[in-house]
Parts: C-alpha cells; sequence; structure tokens
C-alpha cells in the first residue's frame, strides 16, 4: 500500500506532498506511520478547503479525471481513530447497530444487488443477531421521494454516509464497480454549500462521491471494492445482443471520457487500499435483454468474499467471544433476550394493552395468571416482547429485588420443550441445580406449580409467550405447570392463539384468569409502523404509494404488515410499472403466497422445486423435521427426477443428503418462515406461524379445492404422505418413527402396514404409558382392529417366541410380561391380565435377587391388584361374589406396601413416592369396596374395619401426592375418599369430596380422560343410590363420551356406562342412536 504522497507522485501531481513509506496491511487497526497520515504539506486553510476551483469567469473549473483526484486528496481526512475509540464496545451490555452502505450505479448491478440483499445480507444478518447486533443494509436503488431533485438525492446519500459513521465510526462500506462511473452532476446542479458541507469535489459523479466520504476518508478499513471484470460485455456482443446503455455508454465520446474516470478511480482504489478489499470477479452471460442474467466464476466468490470480509471486520470492532457464557441455561436466557430485543423493536397501538399490563404486574395481593390471546399473526410476540423490555428497563431502573423470566416459544430450537422451559426456571429461581434438575416434564409440571403457588417463593414476573407452540404433550395441552392462583409475589402472564386448546383450558380455571384480547390494529398505527419500518432502511413511499398499502383487507394484521413490509424493502421497485393499477402488484391481497411464490420463481429451477418440496414435506408432516429428515427427503425428491437418467444410482440415492450448499440457498430463502432449528439441526424445523400452512396447502398442494370437490385429499397431498411413509418406514431414529410413521400410514389408508409396524415390539415399547396407551389403541383402531384383538394376539406371540428361546435373559422376559400384562390390562381384558401378571410373580420370585428384582416386583403385584379390583368392578351389583377378587387385590397391594416398606426411600426419589401412594390407593379402593359389602362384618386387619384402614391410607396416599405437587394424583385420592362416605348419612360430604376431585382433574388433565370419566362414573352412581335418576343419568352419559374418545367404542369401561344407561331406570332419558351419534362427532 502506498502513502498519499507516493501515490500521487506516481499519478504525475504536481501538488508538493511529503513521501512515505510502502506496506501492506493486514486488514486489522494498525497505528505505524503508514497508516496514520497526515494531510500534504500546503494543505488548504479551513475556509478555502472546502472552496472548488474557479475559472475566470469565477464559475466552478471542469476539472479532468486525474486533476478530479488530485484535488480529492487535498481535502481528505486521513487519521484513523485511535483503537481504544474503535473497538470502545467490547464489554457492552446493549445491542448496537451495524449500518452497511451499498454504493455502485443502479441497472447495470441490479443482479448483484439482489444477491445482496436477498441472499448475503440475509446470513450476515442471523450472524449479527447471536451477537447482539442489529443488521441494517443501506440499499438506495428505491425509496427516494420520487418528487426528489438531483441535489436532494445527493444529500441523501452523503447524510445515510454520515449516518453509518456515527453508528460504527468506520462505516461499513461496499462498492460495486464495472463500466460505467454513474450521473456525474454539472455545477449548476450541486449548490456550493453541499459541496463544501460534505467535501465533495466538482468532477466527481454521485457514486464516486459516495466513495470519497465512505471509503477514502480515513483510509476506511471497514470498505471493500468488488469489481466485475467487463469482458462479458464481449460474450453479449459476440452473440449479438444489443447491449443496453445501462452497461455501457451508447455515446463513444461519453464512453471515452467515462472510461478515463473509471481508469483513475480503480487506480486509486488498488493503490489506495488492502488488497484483501479489492476483489475482481468474473461473470458469464446467461440470457435477458436489459437486465441479463449472469452466472459468477468461480461459483460463491461474490458471496463468499462479501460475507467473510464483513463477518472478519465486524468481529474486530465487536468481539464475538463477549457473550459466550459457559452455563447452559444462561446461554438459553441470552436468546431468549435477543429475541425479544427483535420482536419489541416496533409496535404501534397497543397502548391500553400495554397499560393493563404493567397495572398487572405492580399488584400487590395474589392473583391469576395473566392470558393474552389473538388470531395468529395478530402480534402477540411483538406485544409480549415489548412488555418484557419495558419491564426489564422498570426494574433496572427501581433496582427492585425482582427476578424477570421470559421464554419466547420458536426463539431457538429448544424453546418448544416444555421440560426444558421449566427447568431453566427452575434453575433461574435456584429451586433446583444442574445436578438436580427433573428428568422429565411430568415432575417438572407438578414442582413448578407447586413453587408458584408458595407463599415463600422469591418475587418473580414469568412471561411465555405463544404456549400453544409447545411441543404436543397432555402437560403442555393442559398447563399442567401453571396454578389458578398465584402466590403474593408471582405473576405469570401467557399467550396463546385464540381458541387453541390452551385458551379453552385455561378460561375453564377457577378463579378465571385475567384475560385480554389482541385486536388488529388501526389504519393510522399500521401506516406508522410501515414509516418507521422503511425509513429505517431511509425508504419512503409517496402518499399515493402508501394510500395503496393501506386499501388492503390485511393491513391491519401486524404479521401480514411485517411480511409485506420486508417483501417490499427486499423487492419493491415502485417505478418500474405505471398502469391504471400501479403498485397494486407490489402488494397483494395474500401476501405470504405471493411471497413463496418469489421466491420459488426467482431461484433457479432445481431450487425452486427444493423450496416447493420443503415446504409441502413440513406441511404434510405430523410434527415438523429434523434437519436430517429433510436433507434426506429433498435429495430423494431430486433423484427421482433424475433417476430415469441414470438406473444405476437408485441405490446409492436412498442413503444421501441434499449437498449444504443447495440446502443453504434454500434455507435462506424460508428461513423467515421457519422456527429456528439450531446449527446442528437439533430442533424440529416448522413454520413459524400456522398460517403460513394455510398458503402451502392452497398454493402447493391445492387441498382445499380437491376436497371440495371430492370430499377427498388431493394426490399430491397423498403423495407426500406416501413419501413421508416410506422414508420413516427406514428410519433407526424410533421416537421420530413412531411419531410420524402410523400418522402417514393412517392418512395413506395402508390398514395392513399399519399393522405390521404397530405389531413390532418396539414399536408398544415406545407408545406404551403407564396410565393409558391412548395413542397405541386409537392407531390399531384405526387399522380396523376395533376390538384389539389382532394388537393382544401379536403380541401374545412375541413374548411366546422370548418364552421359548434359549438366549432371552429371565429379568428381560420377565420386564416384557409383566408390560404385556399391564397393556392388556388397559385394553380391558382383566382376567387374561392377572393371569400374566401372576406369571409375572412367579417368575420374578424364582429369579436370583438382581438390582432391579424388587421393583419389578413391585410392578408385577400392582399390574395383579388392578386387574383384581376390574374384576370386581365389572359385576352391575354390589354383591359377595365381588369379595374374592377384592381381598386378592388388598392381598397384592400389601405385598407391594411391604416392599416399598423394606426399601430406603429418599427423599429426592419422587418416582418411589409416586408408585406408593398409587398402591395405597387401590389398597383404599379395595377396602372401600369390602366394606360396602360387608360392612362390619368384614374381617379385620391389623384390628382395624376395611372402613377405617381405607381412610387411613387413602389420607395418606393423598398426602404423598400434595407434597409432590401431583395434582392430577391428588384428584384421584379424592375420588376414592369420597366413596367411603357412601352412606345415606354422608352424601353431603361424599358429593364436596366428588366435586372437588372433578374440578381438580379438568383443570390437570381436561375433559377427555379416563380419570374424567371414572369421575363422572362415580357421581353417576352416587346419584343413583341417592334417588336422583335425571342427574345420575347425566353422569353416565357423561362418562360414556369421554370413554368413547379415550378407550374406543368397544372397550369394556365404554360398554359398561351403555349397559347402565340401557337399564329400565332411565328409558325415558335415554336416545341411544342420537347419543352415538353424539360420541361420533367428538372424534
Amino acid at each position: 500500500m502506498s502513502s498519499p504522497a507516493s501515490v500521487l507522485s506516481e499519478m504525475g501531481s504536481s501538488s508538493s506532498v511529503s513521501s512515505g513509506s510502502s506496506r501492506q496491511r493486514s486488514g486489522v487497526i494498525s497505528h505505524d506511520s503508514d497508516r496514520v497520515c497526515d494531510k500534504p504539506p500546503g494543505q488548504y486553510p479551513e475556509e478555502s478547503m472546502q472552496q472548488p476551483k474557479t475559472d475566470e469567469a469565477n464559475q466552478p473549473k471542469v476539472l479532468d479525471a486525474k486533476e478530479v483526484w488530485i484535488e480529492v486528496f487535498n481535502h481528505l481526512e486521513m487519521k484513523l481513530p485511535e483503537e481504544e475509540d474503535y473497538i470502545k464496545k467490547r464489554f457492552r451490555t446493549e445491542w448496537h447497530n451495524i449500518r452497511i452502505f451499498v454504493s455502485s450505479t443502479f441497472k447495470d448491478f441490479k443482479y448483484e444487488r439482489e444477491v445482496l440483499v436477498k441472499q448475503v445480507f440475509q446470513d450476515l444478518r442471523l450472524w449479527c443477531q447471536q451477537r447482539r447486533l442489529r443488521l441494517i443494509d443501506v440499499d438506495l436503488r428505491w425509496g427516494v421521494p420520487r418528487d426528489t431533485n438531483s441535489e436532494e438525492t445527493l444529500v441523501i446519500c452523503m447524510e445515510e454516509i454520515k449516518k453509518c459513521r456515527q453508528e460504527n465510526i468506520m462505516p461499513y462500506f461496499i462498492n460495486l464497480t464495472s463500466a460505467r462511473r454513474g450521473w456525474v452532476p454539472n455545477p449548476d446542479q450541486i449548490q456550493p454549500e453541499v459541496v463544501k458541507d460534505y467535501g465533495l469535489v466538482y468532477g466527481l459523479s454521485v457514486t464516486e462521491m459516495e466513495i470519497v466520504r465512505g471509503a477514502f476518508e480515513k483510509r476506511n478499513p471497514n470498505a471493500i471494492f468488488l469489481m466485475r471484470d467487463d469482458s462479458f460485455l464481449d460474450e453479449m456482443k459476440k452473440k449479438k445482443v444489443l447491449v443496453s446503455p445501462d452497461f455501457i455508454h451508447s455515446k463513444l465520446e461519453e464512453r471515452r471520457k467515462e472510461l478515463d474516470g473509471l481508469k483513475e478511480l480503480k487506480l486509486w482504489i488498488k493503490k489506495w487500499f488492502d488488497v484483501n478489499q479489492v476483489e475482481t470477479y468474473k461473470c458469464h452471460y446467461k440470457g435477458g435483454d436489459k437486465f441479463p442474467l449472469f452466472d459468477f466464476e468461480p461459483e460463491d466468490i461474490f458471496s463468499k468474499t462479501v460475507l467473510d470480509f464483513f463477518k472478519k471486520r465486524i468481529s474486530i470492532q465487536y468481539p464475538d467471544d463477549e457473550y459466550l457464557p459457559e452455563n447452559d441455561f444462561l446461554k438459553t436466557r441470552i436468546a431468549h433476550e435477543c429475541f425479544m430485543e427483535i420482536k419489541g423493536q416496533r409496535v404501534q397501538g397497543r397502548d391500553d394493552i400495554l397499560d393493563k399490563i404493567m397495572e398487572y404486574l405492580d399488584t400487590n395481593d395474589a392473583c391469576s395468571p395473566m392470558l393474552i390471546v389473538g388470531e395468529a399473526g395478530s402480534g402477540k410476540s411483538s406485544l409480549m416482547a415489548l412488555a418484557v423490555k419495558k419491564m426489564k428497563e422498570k426494574l433496572e431502573k427501581t433496582k427492585e429485588n425482582c427476578h424477570l423470566f421470559c421464554h419466547f416459544v420458536g426463539a431457538l430450537p429448544s424453546s418448544t420443550e416444555l421440560t426444558h422451559m421449566l427447568c431453566r426456571l427452575l434453575v433461574e429461581l435456584e429451586i433446583v441445580t444442574e445436578t438436580t434438575l427433573p428428568s422429565d416434564h411430568q415432575t417438572a409440571c407438578p414442582l413448578v406449580y407447586g413453587v408458584l403457588k408458595n407463599p415463600e417463593t422469591r418475587p418473580v414476573i414469568i412471561m411465555v409467550d405463544a404456549i400453544n407452540q409447545i411441543d404436543q404433550s397432555m402437560e403442555s395441552e393442559m398447563v399442567r405447570w401453571l396454578p389458578p392462583k398465584l402466590a403474593p409475589r408471582v405473576r405469570c402472564i401467557v399467550s396463546a392463539i385464540s381458541n387453541s386448546v390452551q385458551h379453552q383450558h385455561l378460561v375453564q380455571m377457577e378463579p378465571k384468569p385475567v384475560e385480554l384480547h389482541v385486536k388488529p390494529l388501526a389504519k393510522k398505527d399500521c401506516e406508522d409502523i410501515i414509516r418507521e419500518t422503511l425509513l429505517e432502511y431511509n425508504k419512503r413511499l409517496s402518499d399515493e404509494e402508501m394510500s395503496t398499502f393501506l386499501k388492503k383487507k390485511a393491513v391491519t394484521n401486524p404479521l401480514w404488515l411485517s411480511v409485506a413490509c420486508e417483501e417490499l424493502r427486499v423487492s419493491g421497485e415502485f417505478r418500474k410499472k405505471v398502469s391504471k393499477h400501479k403498485y397494486e402488484y407490489l402488494i397483494p391481497k395474500k401476501i405470504k403466497g405471493d411471497v413463496l411464490i418469489r421466491l420459488r420463481d426467482e431461484s433457479e429451477k432445481e431450487i425452486g422445486q427444493l423450496i416447493v418440496s420443503t415446504l409441502c414435506l413440513l406441511e404434510v408432516s405430523r410434527s415438523g423435521l429434523l434437519e436430517d429428515e429433510l436433507l434426506s427427503l429433498l435429495q430423494k425428491e431430486t433423484f427421482e427426477d433424475e433417476k430415469e437418467k441414470d438406473d444405476t444410482s437408485q441405490e446409492e440415492s436412498l442413503y444421501e443428503r441434499l449437498p449444504a450448499q443447495k440446502w443453504s440457498i434454500v434455507e435462506r430463502a424460508l428461513r423467515s418462515f421457519l422456527r429456528p432449528f439450531g446449527t446442528l439441526g437439533e430442533g424440529r424445523i416448522d413454520f413459524y406461524h400456522r398460517s403460513i400452512s394455510k398458503v402451502v396447502r392452497k398454493r402447493f398442494l391445492g387441498d382445499r379445492t380437491e376436497k371440495q370437490r371430492t370430499g377427498k385429499p388431493n394426490g399430491k397431498v397423498m403423495d407426500y404422505h406416501k413419501k413421508l411413509a416410506d422414508y420413516f418406514w427406514n428410519s433407526a431414529i424410533i421416537y421420530r418413527k413412531v411419531e410420524e410413521l402410523p400418522y402417514h400410514l393412517t392418512k395413506l389408508g395402508d390398514s395392513q402396514s399399519l399393522q405390521r409396524f404397530l405389531s413390532e415390539w418396539e414399536t408398544l415399547e415406545e407408545m406404551f404409558d403407564p396410565e393409558l396407551s391412548t395413542t397405541l389403541f386409537r392407531y390399531w383402531r384405526e387399522s380396523g382392529d376395533t376390538t384389539l384383538e389382532i394388537m393382544k394376539t401379536s403380541y401374545e406371540n412375541h413374548v411366546e417366541g422370548l418364552k421359548n428361546d434359549v438366549n432371552t435373559e429371565n429379568p428381560i422376559f420377565g420386564q416384557k410380561l409383566a408390560k404385556l400384562a399391564a397393556l392388556i390390562l388397559q385394553s380391558g381384558d382383566f382376567s387374561k391380565a392377572l393371569t400374566l401378571a401372576k406369571q409375572s410373580i412367579v417368575l420374578e420370585n424364582e429369579l436370583k435377587k438382581d438390582l432391579g428384582h424388587v421393583g419389578r416386583l413391585i410392578n408385577s403385584y400392582n399390574i395383579a391388584a388392578k386387574a383384581c379390583l376390574q374384576l370386581a368392578r365389572q359385576f352391575e351389583i354390589v354383591c359377595e361374589d365381588q369379595l374374592p377378587h377384592l381381598y386378592s387385590c388388598a392381598d397384592y397391594c400389601r405385598k407391594a406396601i411391604d416392599l416399598f416398606n423394606d426399601q430406603s426411600i429418599d427423599s429426592v426419589q419422587r418416582d418411589t413416592k409416586v408408585k406408593l401412594a398409587n398402591q395405597k390407593y387401590v389398597l383404599a379402593y379395595s377396602l372401600i369396596m369390602i366394606d360396602e359389602i360387608k360392612g362390619t362384618y368384614a374381617p379385620l386387619h391389623n384390628g382395624k374395619l376395611p372402613k377405617e384402614e381405607s381412610i387411613e391410607v387413602i389420607k395418606e396416599a393423598r398426602q404423598i401426592f400434595e407434597e409432590l405437587t401431583d395434582i392430577g394424583s391428588v384428584a384421584n385420592a379424592m375420588r376414592t375418599e369420597a366413596m367411603v362416605y357412601w352412606r345415606k348419612a354422608e352424601v353431603g360430604e361424599q358429593l364436596k369430596l366428588f366435586e372437588e376431585a372433578r374440578s381438580l382433574c379438568r383443570r390437570t388433565y381436561g375433559r377427555y380422560h379416563w380419570l374424567s370419566a371414572a369421575i363422572e362414573h362415580n357421581m353417576g352412581v352416587a346419584k343413583e343410590y341417592h334417588g336422583k335418576l335425571k342427574q345420575a343419568y347425566s353422569h353416565y352419559k357423561e362418562s360414556y363420551l369421554i370413554n368413547f374418545v379415550v378407550c374406543g367404542p368397544t372397550h369394556k369401561e365404554t360398554m359398561k356406562e351403555m349397559g347402565a344407561m340401557r337399564s329400565q331406570d332411565y328409558k325415558i332419558y335415554h336416545k341411544e342412536k342420537k347419543l352415538i351419534k353424539e360420541a361420533e362427532n367428538q372424534m
């Protein structure tokens, strides 16, 4: 690199300047003598420095190209800022802006600017966000008002560069140069005051003025120059394509002047800047007329050079090791705060809701949670983000001792996992450490529930956005971690889509939550958002353009508005089309659909198809896809298009993945529509908003139209179900296989394959639920096995085969035998379940006592006890024939409890305590039925009658459940306790307990749960016993409707309720056909 003096000397300057050393720069800030360049000797006084040279008539003198640049250097400020000033934000705590100014002539660099805005800056923006930096690319292709004159346009450009310098000390600057200099203003077009204010020189083009102010001044190390080799013009000429004057001046004299100016410009750039700041790239003409399409060569050199350069330069000013905490939960907290900063930037028209939120947070008394609901895309996330931001600022200002916990579902891959969210909350509240974390959501939910109710809990504000997007589970759908009444120093605000499962459950709480509805924006607020959004990138709409924008019906939806503004910013060219409906095409009615179509159509054919395939695969999948799954599926899509060309590659293609280079293009194009899934692809890829799902269905799958015409999904949808079914059939990840494969086989109506998959023991292991394997049973019924006989036979055959296999270890066989017994018990075949449980008990007693022996034996006793209890309950009337089953049940329970008592039950062994409490509950239930049959004539146990023992045992069980904050089990214990009071004199106490149990159950599990059905049945029996037949029938009916959904129409529990309603006592109430139809409509 040369000093200014040597450069001027080499170019024949007659100016008197000092010589300096010549040395190549490394790209980092240096304070060596050749980097701190003083102005040349004899520099102009401050007043005369800005004055242009004039001729004899006192008019600005027209200089030739060489003289212009000498004049430029006589005006330049050379000295760099000190390093401590430049890298002054090393330990910053707030977000900062990175403004990149894009400088070039316009029309001849249309394609490169598209690549920058739609690809390079998109990747760089994501990289910056991870470092708490906001990237703002200043691209003035459009947005300057149409009535702006030349001087005003120049001032806008200069002011933007000034803003870049103010934000970042040294502007981040990129210049694109080829065969055009751009517009050179005449002296009479630019006032001397403007020239003076910005240190400009007459004779420079506007683009060159940008270069001087943004790059040459202080030898900006953050500037990069990309020079396009103009040999592509020769290719166009050879192909007899008329070269547009946008690429080279059509008049020879003007072209000569332009070439002279460009020669000087490029020479100065190469002499003045480091080699790492100047890059030449080639491109080939590929087609087109006025705006030709280019192929860059070598591949991706353009994009990669720009991206790598700015990453390096930004890292110097803002080192990327500032926010690298070792604690994973702290990293997650920072990520959520970053998301909050991004989402809360621009919120208008929500002051009334914000006031109510702040008022709620300032309340001192114990209160209910707050629920914010609205339609998809109504701006709930932005509102929540702004509320968090305001509360954070308030707490910092007042220094209140209150912890603020925020969680935005979709902000990062782990954010959709309920367990991870609850564990993070418990760690931040110092309830647990990273070594004592709950292992799953069944454990975490009751623990958090108890913390939020505990009056001793430290002051905390909890804000969780989009709870309806948490991964599907009963705990997430029922929001089991959130109590209806919070501790005095606890505040909790959650948001959800209107009428989602979570919304419906929360509004049933008692006391009810404080509910706020997010309504559509007012037109004035929409206008403010549009102006602010575009103004950040120095873009403006005329009144006519703004009016057209605001006429759109969907403009009051913040999500639509956000997508529309971004689409307009990236792709808008208002002056491109003038017609009766001008500007209309820029803001289509279905903006998301049109954006997706644009992404497809603007890409190469293969990439466009991959974009469509990605959207369709995600839409048809049951719960999103892992990145590795999607890449394999997309590679199969590519292969299917090419397999006819090369049949030999078919086997190899089954194990290939889509190349990273292709996927990066697809992912970049769709990034704003997808939830983040991690740099390692560890999270599910799915749509960020479900409204996008509807667009994909309509635009690319045509599902709605086909359904309206035929009543069946169309062929495209079925094709994607088939592709996903084929893929997951061979998947080695069992939990993903279980999630997706039966769903797609069901959609395809492939009952044979579905039964084959469900028959695999590995499937049973994954889908088995200790309480009730509802999903497994539902898929078996959908496969045609309505009575579950095929299911039982297939699993029994598997276990029988293990019994005869000499290589099977006995403990493994015993475990599978017990699991089969539990499953058959759930299916309603109680006799067979008891037989299998007895076999398991015998086997365990014969085995050598290993570490797991006691646990397996307790489990087998528990299954046998439940089977005996269910056999006793199958009698339609209370009678002594039930007693053998009930005595056996009590005996198995006592044996299990004795084994528990022989063990050392540590206070942290939650699972052990739950099992013990459940065993006591079953024992109490059997004793209650014995008391109802025998009363005081029943045999004593340890000197106690069955009723006395049952009350004692059930209270012990209830106490354990309450200590563990297991609200659902507390409800079950209360139900059992209510059954103790079956005599007429005790009816008041019994009904009170039943009502409390039902309320807790609905709050915890919702309506469709076996416990809800059981409580309704018990209430029906109680009302029937006391002669209230109409009320009894309503309870039996409700129990039937719940069991119809949960257990199936042919399950014994369902049929038992139907049998009760068919009784002569209920003839006037029972309308069986109507009831069955009502039950079927629930499914």
